[in-house]
């Protein structure tokens, strides 16, 4: 009988001091559990674009439904649950249809300027910094 990887990996990341940290949480810290130098910037373009507005707390939502922009003719809301970020590097495709590939996709072809956050505030560099934050979630 042989375990598994997957199954050695939910035990490690279910023990203190590894709960609520698995997969690509790890690739992006570096020595002294520090985020990237791109997350860190990221961190801070995701409160500059007001993602915390809905996006905090421990999951990462605001456990609410939001009209963000993202509707389509085919829908029959204009409002949408806010997801967790956490782990959000492993649940593309993303919005509530799956049309965007990428985090990033969700602001540059799925939104309309400001609804879902102010990333039109945010420089090219910034954008791609933020994306690089909710990945480390």
């Amino acid at each position: 009988y042989r375990v598994e990887p997957y199954v050695a990996c939910g035990d490690v990341y279910s023990m203190p001091p590894n709960v609520g940290r698995g997969g690509w949480t790890w690739y992006y810290l570096e020595k002294g559990n520090k985020l990237s130098a791109a997350a860190q910037r990221g961190q801070l373009a995701f409160t500059k674009a007001g993602c915390i507005a809905c996006h905090a707390g421990e999951y990462v939502t605001a456990m609410q439904m939001k009209n963000v922009g993202t509707s389509t003719l085919g829908d029959r809301t204009l409002t949408f649950d806010i997801p967790s970020l956490r782990e959000a590097w492993h649940t593309a495709p993303y919005l509530h249809d799956g049309r965007a590939p990428s985090i990033k996709d969700i602001f540059l072809k799925f939104d309309q300027p400001n609804m879902h956050g102010k990333h039109t505030n945010l420089s090219p560099q910034e954008l791609d910094d933020l994306v690089q934050y909710v990945l480390s979630l």
